[in-house]
């Protein structure tokens, strides 16, 4: 199982990063394509709190998936749709091959001591209670939930520094993002260091 996640998590993230990557643009991403306001509304504004007959208006244009890889791909070349890469692979390859090493292991702790509590209370043996011993849907739904707590409290960190190198951009491509102050970082281990300096652990 731990193999077999890790393998899953690594591929999968190869694979499907760049979608990543303009999903989460796209959801901070707000640029606003014009905002008009009247002297007549300002005056107005001025000598009374009313606001019901104000005409300001305000017309937001949000890009889309297609014209956000363009931008990225023509202002960052092809690697800016795989910024993060060596967080999104250690996090998804940890997180789901520890994941199923968790689970996996409780599972099997679990079964041992149904198998020794049934053991005790019938005269069955050892070897028929423990080959028959089967956990239910709700069992294996409480095993499936404490172990993806474990793994997202112990993958926490590298996820948020995922999420900061993918938000950060290039000078050429800031017109693709609504924030303009976007720590610049150079790799992993820079960002490590510059968010533990700047914010601590």
């Amino acid at each position: 199982p731990l193999v077999a996640g890790l393998s899953g998590g690594t591929v999968s993230t190869v694979l499907l990063l760049p979608l990543d990557n303009i999903k989460v643009r796209l959801q901070v991403n707000e640029s606003t394509r014009n905002r008009t306001t009247s002297a007549a509304v300002k005056q107005q504004q001025a000598t009374t709190a009313s606001a019901s007959s104000s005409s300001q208006t305000a017309t937001v244009r949000r890009l889309g998936a297609i014209r956000m890889m363009r931008g990225v791909i023509q202002h960052e070349g092809i690697m800016g749709l795989y910024q993060g890469l060596t967080p999104a692979v250690i996090g998804s390859a940890v997180s789901w091959g520890g994941f199923f090493y968790v689970y996996e292991a409780m599972k099997r702790q679990l079964r041992n001591y149904k198998s020794t509590t049934s053991v005790n209370g019938t005269a069955a043996t050892t070897t028929t209670t423990t080959t028959t011993t089967t956990l239910n849907s709700w069992e294996n739904f409480q095993l499936a939930t404490v172990s993806g707590m474990v793994m997202v409290f112990m993958t926490n960190p590298v996820w948020l520094i995922k999420l900061r190198m993918q938000l950060q951009m290039k000078k050429t491509s800031e017109q693709l993002h609504a924030s303009r102050t976007v720590t610049q970082y150079n790799g992993f281990l820079d960002a490590v260091q510059k968010i533990v300096k700047q914010e601590g652990f």
